[in-house]
Order: C-alpha cells, then structure tokens, then sequence
C-alpha cells in the first residue's frame, strides 16, 4: 500500500509542477515575457506562496522526494460505527477511513534545502501533516490561480470563439458537427457540450456575470481548449 499512495502522491506533485510551469511557458510564449497575463500569473502564484502553508509546503515537497526521499512512511486508521437512532451501535457495521501524514520534525531532519518559509512552518509544528487536508487546500489554491489565468485570457478566448462561431456556421444542421483537429491533424476529442454555444452564453454577456463562471464544469472543455481556438483566430486552421 505504501508504495501505492507514494506514486500517487509523486504524480500529484508532478502534476503540480507541470501545470505551473506549462502555463508560465505558455503565457510567455504568447503574450510576452513582460506582459499583463505573465504579471498576473506571476502576482496570483506569489499571492498563494505567500498566504498559504499547503502551497509553499506542496512546492517544496516535490524537491524532497526528488534528492531525498519518499514522504509516506505512516498513516492511521479511523473507524466510525454505525449508529441507531439511540446513538448505540448497530452490530459491528460502520465506516473505516485511512489518514496518511507527514511528520514534521522527519521532513526537516532528512533535507537541509527547504524553503525558509517552509522550513521555518515546520519547525513550527508539533503536529503530523495530514496529506488529504494538504491535497485540498493545493487544489483550492491551484483553482484561484487558474481562475487569475482565465480571467486575464478572456479577450483571447473570445476571439477564437468568434472565430469558430465563423468556420461552423454553415454547418449548423442537426446531423453535421464540427470536428477540430490538432496541430499534427488528429482529431480533438469530441466535447461533451457544444463548445462554441457555451462560450458564445459567456460573450453574449460581455463577460461572466461570476467570476467563478470560469471554471464551472460545463465551461471546462471550452476552455481547456483556448489554444485551439486562439489558432483558429490567428488564421491557423488545419482542415479536416
């Protein structure tokens, strides 16, 4: 089990990394080094760093596993019985959970290179680190800064919406759908919702009436897919 929930933890962080660096790339790449959409993301990850133990700890802790070692090494065993409306127990039914922590004092002793943030919080501690509480309040962060990103990327993601409203209008028969390619021609998974329409609800209000409109499910494949439609703007269409 141990090595199990260390992998996952490992391909946590990574994801981690990979979408903080991937997005940081990408907005360079096509807005500029110096730009607003480089400055906001910059400001909103140095906002979570700054504010918030799980990221800056989350952060660091991909360099430890990398040069020092595995993180999981224990966990516990909560069991919650089932309870009659008396609050007595009913046989010997109920609910296991299993908690997987960190131990401060282990984290600080097997790595002399965290941050001093980070290294001052955890000498701080007395507690172990509950690594469920720390995946949350991770993904909590990662939302706010994603949510910066979108917001700044919204008059791109307009514009490529434009323009595919554009390229499919005269497709717009009950048994004809548009079908977008990527760069190398294969075919993009179909969305499970009509992109354009979706997109073209959040235009036709000039901008989301909230901003966490943006990251409603529903707008998801939208707007994973910007890259897509901001080519489409710039006039680079693959034809299917």
């Amino acid at each position: 089990m141990g090595r199990e929930i260390n992998l996952s933890v490992l391909s946590f962080l990574s994801a981690v990394r990979t979408y903080l660096d991937h997005t940081d790339a990408r907005l360079k790449r096509t807005y500029g080094a110096g730009s607003a959409q480089v400055v906001t993301f910059d400001a909103a990850r140095r906002k979570e760093h700054e504010d918030q133990f799980a990221f800056r700890f989350v952060y660091d802790l991909r360099n430890y596993t990398q040069h020092s070692e595995l993180p999981i090494k224990s966990f516990t065993l909560d069991w919650k019985a089932d309870l009659d409306k008396q609050g007595d127990p009913v046989g010997h039914t109920g609910t296991a959970a299993l908690k997987f922590t960190l131990d401060p004092a282990e984290l600080l002793a097997n790595y002399d290179k965290w941050h001093r943030f980070v290294k001052a919080d955890l000498a701080g501690m007395s507690q172990p680190l509950d690594v469920s509480a720390l995946h949350t309040d991770m993904l909590a962060s990662l939302t706010r800064i994603q949510l910066a990103v979108l917001k700044s990327d919204w008059p791109r993601i307009a514009s490529g919406a434009r323009a595919m409203q554009g390229l499919t209008s005269c497709l717009r028969h009950d048994a004809l759908r548009p079908m977008l390619h990527d760069e190398d021609g294969m075919p993009l998974e179909e969305p499970p919702v009509d992109t354009v329409a979706l997109v073209f609800a959040m235009l036709a209000r000039g901008e989301p009436s909230r901003p966490d409109e943006l990251l409603d499910p529903q707008f998801g494949w939208a707007l994973m897919r910007q890259a897509q439609m901001g080519d489409m703007a710039s006039g680079r269409v693959r034809s299917a």
